[in-house]
């Protein structure tokens, strides 16, 4: 062997892991490609007119609601649309450019729990982010702004392990600012307010709503009212059906075609409401403290919990327990079991609306739904909460 070659072939051994990374970005890139020039529904009929509208107006749009997003996105909207380019590209160049700081994410999360073969770790979980179908589906083909929220939900729950309370807050305040879903991650830092008792709940709350309006301030500015950021949310919850192609517990009680009354829907938020107080309540009365794996093991119940039980839920809004399974997994590889049926569901969820391919009703994947949701708590509260869960070896 030349003395070239040798050097070669030591250079690739020593930053293996680094051309790996470069090579599932690649690839990661190639995937979406193949999207950019998909036409969804919701960006036919909403996200196209909303750019539509915005670009017409020009920056007086800052001082109207256009569509369904928060002053924040919309602002972003407004700043592209100034730029040269098809808008469907530059809505879906955002949330590709939020999939990879995703899973950046998700492996800076992961490493927390890591103390041997880091980068491997990290490279694993960083291509498990990156290639897994909903991922890319939600950004390149649908056009959704997931990646975004999520991404600022997944470093808020890194700086709640470590510690860093203000970051955390100041973090679930711009995914706040982006998406009205990051509200399914709430009962968890309210979980570990009770287990805790580390930090001010008043603070918290504080920070959240400073960060929205600073992040909202050029609409504020072009005469939004005070009140605007939380008045967008309130119009998002006033959806007329307790489910919409979603395995949600509703759904296997009432159709998705019916138009539900506003009784059932309190029903529904109740119900979610005293099956989290009885999560909160064991853990009070058992004294069991919110650390560290504890805290993603929590934040998947409760995630779970809300998206099962609480009305208006749809497609795309088991995207952030998805992604708390698949780190979960390295850290204890019998969670593996509980992410099939949720993982799967995800992906044909999304076949079903992006390409009109359904192959099992969602009433039937439901029935799954639930039953997994039950074993889950089951192994939570029986067996992570007493200390049995089974990490790595090598983690």
């Amino acid at each position: 062997m030349l003395n070239i070659e040798k050097s070669i072939i030591s250079h690739i051994e020593r930053y293996i892991i680094f051309y790996y990374l470069i090579l599932i970005s690649l690839l990661g890139v190639i995937i979406r490609y193949f999207g950019r020039d998909f036409l969804s529904n919701d960006m036919k009929e909403a996200l196209l007119p909303w750019w539509r509208e915005i670009d017409s107006l020009g920056i007086t749009a800052l001082g109207t609601q256009v569509g369904d997003y928060n002053i924040l996105y919309q602002s972003l909207i407004y700043i592209m649309s100034n730029l040269p380019g098809e808008p469907i590209y530059w809505y879906k160049l955002l949330s590709v450019i939020f999939d990879y700081v995703l899973a950046i994410s998700c492996g800076l999360l992961v490493l927390e729990f890591t103390r041997n073969n880091r980068k491997m770790i990290f490279s694993i979980i960083y291509s498990v982010i990156i290639l897994f179908p909903t991922v890319f589906l939600n950004s390149s083909f649908w056009g959704q702004c997931d990646s975004i929220y999520g991404s600022f939900i997944i470093l808020s729950v890194l700086s709640l392990i470590k510690e860093r309370y203000n970051r955390s807050f100041i973090l679930l305040g711009i995914a706040f600012s982006f998406k009205l879903q990051t509200i399914f991650i709430i009962p968890l830092f309210g979980f570990y307010y009770f287990s805790n008792k580390s930090y001010s709940i008043i603070k918290m709350a504080l920070t959240i709503v400073i960060t929205m309006y600073t992040l909202s301030l050029p609409g504020l500015l072009m005469g939004r009212s005070m009140f605007s950021i939380f008045d967008i949310y309130v119009h998002q919850s006033e959806y007329s059906y307790l489910w919409v192609n979603f395995p949600s517990f509703w759904a296997l009680i009432a159709s998705s075609t019916i138009e539900t009354h506003s009784l059932f829907k309190s029903i529904a938020i109740i119900l979610t409401f005293v099956i989290l107080s009885i999560g909160l309540f064991y853990i009070s009365y058992k004294k069991i403290e919110i650390r560290e794996e504890k805290i993603i093991y929590v934040a998947i119940w409760t995630i779970y919990t809300c998206i099962l039980f609480l009305p208006n839920m749809h497609d795309r809004y088991a995207y952030l327990v998805d992604l708390f399974l698949i780190i979960s997994v390295f850290i204890d590889k019998r969670i593996l079991v509980f992410t099939i049926v949720p993982l799967l569901s995800s992906v044909l969820l999304y076949s079903s609306y992006l390409f009109k391919h359904s192959i099992i009703a969602t009433e039937i994947i439901s029935i799954f739904y639930v039953v997994n949701y039950l074993i889950y708590s089951y192994y939570l509260f029986t067996i992570i909460f007493n200390g049995r869960y089974c990490r790595y070896p090598n983690i």
